[in-house]
């Protein structure tokens, strides 16, 4: 698990995840919250520093076995938090890759 607010998915993920593995993450696979695309466009924010910075919404993420995924949303669900598959840990350069 990484608590993303208070810093960007580059610093917190890279401490949670071996050394020879990569997370993929999937930037369409959640809504963006409107007041990010607002911040963006009146300060003329690359989206790159957007992600760094405001990380467009997202302030947890956990790592989760594939096998296990289903329950631990259902679990999620039944405590009413909203959970969001966002993409996936691959073998590769240690880090985050946004795709």
């Amino acid at each position: 698990m990484a608590h993303i607010t208070g810093g960007s998915f580059e610093a917190k993920i890279p401490r949670v995840i071996p050394k020879g593995y990569r997370v993929i993450i999937r930037k369409k696979s959640w809504e963006v919250p409107p007041v990010f695309r607002v911040i963006q466009k009146l300060g003329n924010i690359e989206e790159s520093e957007m992600y760094r910075v405001f990380n467009m919404g997202i302030g947890y993420v956990m790592f989760i076995g594939a096998r296990y995924l289903r329950r631990v949303q259902q679990l999620l669900k039944r405590k009413n938090i909203k959970s969001i598959v966002i993409g996936e840990v691959v073998h590769g350069e240690h880090g985050v890759e946004f795709v």
